[in-house]
């Protein structure tokens, strides 16, 4: 069989209400030439629902290679990604979660604009739906100035910093695991120190290493993605700490990735940027105790908010948070 161009790599864990919907967003556009060039990956974290029957169905009847592994034990999530990168074959990989689905047409898309460019690194905004599939808008990362510019050359002394200030959200960080296409040699060649296992967010420090490492970036200015929303399984122990999940890691991320004191603070710009007052606000009304409240303010005010502001979004937070809990 030939050598496919782009891996389809689907990290799982007890997915099985979902992941037939993914991979029915890959099978269902493989026309005799996407087949040929495409595979698919499935790294099974040791799931105990269906996951496996529904995967093994579509596999019998799918046009290209699937290739499952299930692990006897969970690895944990930075582990399972670093498992399906390396069952890929493709000289592309694009990381799907599996409770996602890839948008209509975006497959023939994408390697399209692979052949055409071979950049290190594509990166494309999302379309946002929720179990009825109300899709939103699409969610751009960078601003109209910063897709325009589409191309971007790390090795370039200026490329970084203006990336950075076309940045609206921490998606533009490679947060968002489905909406990157990478290459596969260029990840494969980040050395990761092992303090950046558990910080869930091991594609981002990955790809921010590739395109550190004088990589190309390609902004692809259409949603190839779906993201389903209201299914975020890092949220379990509460939104507030879900949300220090995002500063804890790009905080490591920073450290880590050889910035002067500028780009620092430039990469760092993308936490406020993706956690607005506003936001912060909305997580504050989510059921917390008011001492979660206080400290995750303590824990936020370095990174260039005001205590006095936290503090008041916190009071007011345990309030509306009553309110709301009383009308469930």
């Amino acid at each position: 069989m030939k050598k496919p161009l782009l891996s389809i790599c689907i990290p799982t864990y007890n997915r099985a209400a979902y992941i037939g919907q993914a991979l029915d967003s890959v099978l269902d556009q493989l026309s005799e030439f996407e087949s040929q060039l495409i595979e698919v990956c499935i790294s099974d974290n040791a799931s105990v629902d269906d996951t496996e029957s529904i995967v093994s169905a579509k596999k019998n009847s799918a046009a290209c290679n699937v290739i499952y592994s299930k692990s006897e034990k969970n690895l944990g999530f930075d582990l399972n990604v670093m498992k399906v990168v390396s069952m890929a074959s493709g000289d592309y990989c694009w990381i799907l979660g599996s409770d996602d689905i890839i948008a209509s047409g975006s497959l023939r898309l994408i390697l399209q604009i692979i052949m055409e460019s071979y950049s290190d690194v594509y990166i494309f905004p999302r379309a946002n739906f929720t179990n009825v599939n109300i899709l939103s808008k699409p969610q751009h990362w960078l601003c109209e100035r910063g897709i325009n510019k589409q191309i971007y050359d790390f090795s370039k002394p200026n490329d970084w910093s203006e990336y950075l200030s076309f940045s609206k959200s921490l998606g533009a960080g490679f947060s968002y695991i489905s909406s990157m296409v990478f290459n596969r040699q260029k990840w494969n060649d980040v050395s990761i120190p092992d303090d950046i296992f558990g910080k869930l967010y091991i594609h981002a420090f990955v790809l921010a290493k590739v395109c550190r490492s004088n990589g190309k970036l390609y902004y692809i200015d259409y949603p190839l993605i779906c993201c389903r929303l209201g299914n975020d399984s890092f949220a379990a122990g509460g939104r507030l700490k879900r949300v220090q999940i995002d500063f804890m890691a790009f905080c490591k991320f920073s450290e880590l990735l050889n910035l002067n004191e500028t780009e620092r603070v430039e990469y760092l710009s993308l936490l406020k940027s993706e956690h607005s007052y506003f936001n912060v606000f909305k997580h504050m009304c989510h059921p917390a105790s008011f001492v979660e409240r206080v400290g995750f303010s303590r824990y936020i005010k370095s990174f260039g908010y005001s205590y006095t502001i936290l503090l008041i979004m916190a009071v007011t937070g345990s309030a509306c948070s009553l309110v709301l809990g009383r009308f469930k």
